[in-house]
Order: structure tokens, then C-alpha cells, then sequence
């Protein structure tokens, strides 16, 4: 189509040079999911479930491990993601 595009997340191959014609917007997702967690956990709630998408894509596992993390650093038990199609 010749047009302009923005790619939110990694480009494949990225890291190795650029791609003509598309920009790209890394997007932090595990500090995302750990600042959510956070606030929840200073407003008092103890049982969160993350709703994600596909368990196959890579910003769905950052999530979820990130999930992972935060609710054991904070001791909360009942913190679990849901993975959906």
C-alpha cells in the first residue's frame, strides 16, 4: 500500500536495523503489569486476576510472568492470570 505505518511492540529484526517506512513503540509491558499490581495492592486488594490474550504471544508472557512476580514479592496467594483466545 505504500504507506506509513507505526508497529506497537518489536519489529523482527529490529535490533539489527531499521525497517524503511515503519516506525516502532516498545512497549513496556512488565512495568505496565507491576505498576497495575502495585496500585491495586496499595488500594487493599488481595485477590487480582488478569485477564490476558493468547498465551502463545510474547507480550501476553511478559505480563503474565510479570504478574507472577509482583504478586509474590507482595505475598498476595490469590493474584492468577486467565489466558483467552
Amino acid at each position: 500500500l505504500v504507506l506509513p505505518g507505526v508497529v506497537i511492540g518489536a519489529l523482527p529484526g529490529s535490533d539489527t536495523g531499521p525497517h524503511p517506512g515503519l516506525s516502532q513503540i516498545r512497549a513496556d509491558d512488565a512495568g505496565a503489569m507491576a505498576a497495575v499490581v502495585g496500585r491495586l495492592h496499595e488500594l487493599g486488594h488481595r485477590r487480582i486476576v488478569h485477564i490476558a490474550g493468547l498465551p502463545s504471544l510474547a507480550h501476553t508472557d511478559r505480563r503474565i510472568r510479570s504478574l507472577r512476580i509482583e504478586a509474590d514479592r507482595r505475598g498476595l496467594t490469590e493474584a492468577h492470570s486467565v489466558t483467552t483466545d
